[in-house]
């Protein structure tokens, strides 16, 4: 087992198998493991629980699966749930969230249950929001009691789809740039990505006095989290439908 360099698994109907097969195989942290799941829970392996994961996200697909990837220099894991509201139950008890720095977010609704995880992120820095509902998610940031310290203090980076739609011309991404800048903790830079024409001047009017630089990138595709080189080695292609 020592020299797997990848592991998919997919489809067992009882939560537990996946702990009985986990439990039983030792396999490199550096091994790209790949888990579709048909329980209520997200599935993290025995042996990654430890690696070197500092990159989290999480997406829905059409289905509405929930996909969660977690990502470190050398390790990788895809894993899946049918049940978006539970996503969180093994990531708080299973993952040292304080590690992650990184942390990328594209569903449209449970955005309740990001609050755990994100309470947990001390270490967290950069942070992208490519949801119509980012709204919903950047206020999440932004609950503390009087007394209590900001959540992610050490957050500086803010990726952010700005459409028509959602966050129409960067309210919201004002809203929270003020809060964090008064809150102490204020963002250095935000990069608005937009398949949209936006009002640039007015945002970058908005966010002058809260934010150190203000970047605006017109895409065809939506920024992406950097992966290790397992999941993008020639011999692995398969990997590439599962992981972007």
């Amino acid at each position: 087992m020592s020299r797997l360099r990848t592991l998919t698994v997919e489809h067992l109907d009882c939560p537990r198998n996946y702990d009985i097969i986990f439990c039983r195989i030792s396999a490199n942290p550096s091994t790209a493991i790949c888990v579709r799941s048909r329980s209520p829970q997200l599935v993290v392996p025995y042996s990654h629980q430890t690696a070197d994961l500092e990159k989290l996200s999480v997406w829905h697909e059409p289905s509405r699966m929930t996909v969660v990837k977690l990502v470190g220099a050398t390790s990788a894991i895809c894993t899946t749930s049918e049940a978006p509201a539970s996503r969180d139950n093994n990531l708080l008890t299973h993952v040292d969230l304080s590690r992650i720095q990184g942390v990328w977010v594209e569903c449209d609704s449970g955005q309740g249950s990001l609050l755990p995880l994100l309470r947990r992120m001390t270490a967290l820095t950069t942070l992208a929001v490519y949801t119509d509902k980012g709204a919903a998610v950047l206020e999440r940031l932004t609950i503390v009691g009087d007394l209590d310290p900001p959540l992610c203090p050490n957050l500086s980076t803010l990726h952010l789809l700005v459409n028509e739609e959602g966050i129409h011309n960067g309210a919201h991404i004002h809203e929270f740039a003020v809060t964090r800048f008064r809150q102490g903790c204020p963002l250095l830079t935000v990069i608005v990505e937009t398949m949209l024409t936006v009002d640039e001047e007015g945002i970058l009017t908005s966010l002058e006095s809260y934010v150190g630089e203000v970047r605006f990138k017109s895409v065809k595709r939506l920024s992406t989290m950097t992966l290790p080189a397992i999941c993008s080695e020639k011999r692995h292609d398969f990997w590439d439908a599962a992981w972007t």
